[in-house]
């Protein structure tokens, strides 16, 4: 009976264990039935496919709105922090805002009600990226509610031409006297840049607005000139009730500097060189030995700079060229003076004490910079030129009889020397070259001393091949509805570049022509040029200065070797209106 009594038992326990186990299995799948609907789907290709906005609380358009929430469903799970970042309220919501996620859905609280009567624009920006694999969205997601009766429906558009427009914002600001700047004053409306350069302010009451276009690098709402680029408006734009569209607005983005640039350091590396930093690049083809000196802090006796060059310096690094007869035990001050930065601002005199040395240069200079690069095949030869560039200041005295441009029967061709620095020099073919030659430029290094005498005792020869004027190519074209605009400019931007590769002017009937350009893919510009500069002037954002109008044509040129493009048609009708 024990016997049996302990089999029982046995069989009890194991029925327990496994009616136990049953319940915590059922448990534990309920638990991660739950928890799985938290985590992103996995397996599978790769994920490509950007996030979207498939359902808002309200709905587009919604009046009379008086809940202290909006919901946004995504068609995907998102990271919660770069939804926080993308998110922006127009008019702004004083106080924080609170964020609570369900699956893909989020609801945004205000810290307070909202305002009555009044037109609110959401954007939720492209700076949204989903948890599977920090896809972007594609663009920004823009809708709009009243707490009032009625929807303010102005709305403008326009077009950022910039290489990487995520993340760019448009700020648009109701102008009610001239004294908005950007820098100091949040703005009315916000929008973002999609992906494709385009962006839209909807929502917008009537008046009179400045848009700005900024990349925002702090988020904050406020264009900071150390960091942010902008850019800046034609004019400002007025919505009317009869006229409550604007589009087509046009933003290249720039950099604002308006602080001076500051002399830092100054180490004298031998009785001939002094090695300086600035706070910023300054403005190099301006810069000359004429800008420094140096002053005896014993005698107070002052000696001009014999150089100032470039050489090996990196950013901000410059060498400045003495040969002072400063005792070796003396200190003395580098003084500068109506220096400038690349943005024009120009420090009148500043100075930095440094320890004079008598260590002598026993360096030969060397070359270190050729343009073209040496055995360059496709070599203009139309409008050539040759760059080259020494790590030391030079005497150029002997300059035009140590340099020779030859062909490959070596016949001389007469050419311009121009000292680009005092380190560096230029030599201009006084003809064009030949299409399809070899030719090739010879330098005797033993007339390029440096200052303290020393010189490299060999020749140098860099070779070089025309491109073959059948691979030449042209544009040609008319501009048409041009009609009141002072000053039209055409540029090739090469695609992909903001800088312009090639220049021109149309005819007075509007037709133009780009001759003997090389083959690519181009970009055609054209501005108003008010200043007859020849040069987009970007504007300035406070105090206001408008831009010079602009406008791309839409398609991109590709211009094939030895088969130009004709009949393009440039419509001026949307640039005379801005």
């Amino acid at each position: 009976m024990r016997t049996m009594n302990k089999v029982l038992d046995i069989f009890s326990i194991k029925a327990f264990l496994k009616a136990a186990s049953c319940l915590l299995t059922g448990m534990l799948l309920v638990v991660l039935s739950g928890c799985a609907n938290q985590l992103a789907p996995g397996g599978g290709g790769l994920d490509t496919t950007p996030p979207e906005i498939t359902e808002v609380y309200p709905g587009n358009g919604t009046l009379n709105f008086s809940e202290k929430y909006i919901e946004f469903t995504f068609s995907e799970y998102v990271d919660k922090t770069t939804f926080k970042d993308a998110l922006f309220i127009s008019p702004a919501i004083d106080g924080n805002l609170e964020t609570s996620w369900t699956n893909t859905t989020v609801k945004v609280r205000f810290p307070k009600a909202l305002k009555a009567n009044t037109t609110y624009h959401v954007t939720v920006g492209t700076d949204v990226v989903d948890n599977h694999n920090k896809n972007r969205m594609a663009k920004a997601y823009t809708y709009v509610f009243s707490t009032g009766s009625k929807i303010d429906n102005g709305t403008i558009t326009g077009t950022v031409f910039v290489d990487k427009p995520s993340g760019v914002m448009i700020f648009g600001y109701q102008v009610n006297s001239d004294t908005i700047d950007p820098a100091k004053v949040k703005p009315d409306y916000i929008s973002q840049v999609g992906a494709d350069g385009n962006f839209q302010l909807t929502g917008l009451a009537r008046g009179k607005y400045r848009i700005f276009a900024v990349k925002d690098e702090f988020k904050d709402l406020l264009f900071q000139s150390d960091q942010d680029m902008i850019g800046v408006p034609t004019k400002d734009y007025t919505l009317t009730e009869t006229d409550s569209l604007i589009k087509g607005l046009c933003f290249v983005l720039q950099k604002i500097d308006t602080v001076k640039p500051r002399l830092l350091t100054a180490i004298m590396t031998d009785k001939y060189h002094i090695f300086t930093t600035f706070s910023e690049d300054l403005k190099y083809d301006k810069l000359t030995k004429l800008n420094f000196s140096l002053v005896d802090s014993t005698t107070l006796k002052s000696y001009p700079a014999t150089s100032a060059f470039k050489g090996r310096g990196k950013q901000k690094e410059y060498f400045i060229g003495s040969n002072a007869a400063i005792p070796d035990s003396d200190k003395c001050f580098l003084i500068a003076k109506n220096f400038s930065d690349e943005a024009g601002n120009i420090t009148d005199i500043d100075g930095i004490s440094l320890m004079v040395t008598a260590k002598p240069d026993t360096t030969a200079p060397k070359l270190i910079k050729f343009e073209p690069v040496q055995n360059a095949v496709e070599l203009d030869f139309t409008k050539p030129s040759f760059v080259y560039g020494f790590d030391d200041a030079i005497k150029f005295d002997s300059l035009k009889s140590a340099v020779w441009l030859m062909d490959t029967s070596r016949n001389l061709i007469p050419s311009t020397f121009e000292a680009l620095d005092d380190a560096s020099f230029k030599v201009v073919p006084n003809r064009p070259l030949e299409s399809d030659k070899n030719y090739r430029v010879v330098i005797n290094l033993r007339k390029l001393p440096d200052y303290a005498g020393n010189f490299l005792d060999s020749t140098f020869t860099t070779g070089y091949k025309t491109i073959n004027e059948l691979d030449f190519t042209g544009i040609y074209g008319d501009v048409e509805n041009f009609e009141g605009i002072e000053h039209i400019v055409l540029q090739l931007v090469p695609d992909g570049s903001s800088e312009p590769a090639y220049t021109e002017i149309p005819a007075k009937d509007g037709k133009f022509a780009f001759e003997k350009i090389r083959p690519g893919k181009y970009r055609l510009l054209c501005f108003n040029d008010k200043n007859n500069n020849r040069i987009l002037d970007k504007g300035f954002p406070y105090p206001f200065v408008p831009a010079e109008s602009f406008i791309y044509l839409k398609d991109v040129l590709n211009v094939p070797a030895r088969w130009a493009v004709t009949e393009v048609k440039f419509d001026l009708k949307e640039l005379q209106t801005k």
